[in-house]
């Protein structure tokens, strides 16, 4: 049982790292292994822009050292929270890795 949090946001000033350690704390019983969190700034064309905070608590089972969460690909473009579990994941991570993906983690 993990907990994850998130907020979206075009209010730049609304204060979204306090928001979303309170959301945090109130997920501890769900993960109390480990937390983490990541703020993101969004700019398109035009200027507009807009604030995306991802947190997760973690119970650790799989992986045990590297599946902090939220995620990100080697590039740190892509980032993920996420919460389940893919039973066939041991074949699908060699299928992916045939075509020439990389990973950094077990999880």
């Amino acid at each position: 049982m993990c907990g994850i949090a998130g907020i979206l946001t075009m209010d730049l000033d609304f204060g979204g790292d306090e928001v979303v350690s309170r959301m945090l704390d109130c997920l501890y019983h769900r993960g109390p292994d480990e937390g983490g969190r990541r703020t993101f700034q969004i700019f398109v064309e035009g200027g507009w822009c807009a604030s995306l905070f991802l947190g997760h608590r973690r119970l650790s089972i799989i992986d045990l050292e590297n599946g902090r969460q939220p995620m990100g690909d080697l590039e740190g473009r892509v980032w993920v929270s996420y919460n389940g579990e893919i039973y066939n994941f041991p074949e699908l991570r060699e299928e992916l890795i045939r075509e020439g993906w990389r990973f950094r983690t077990r999880s």
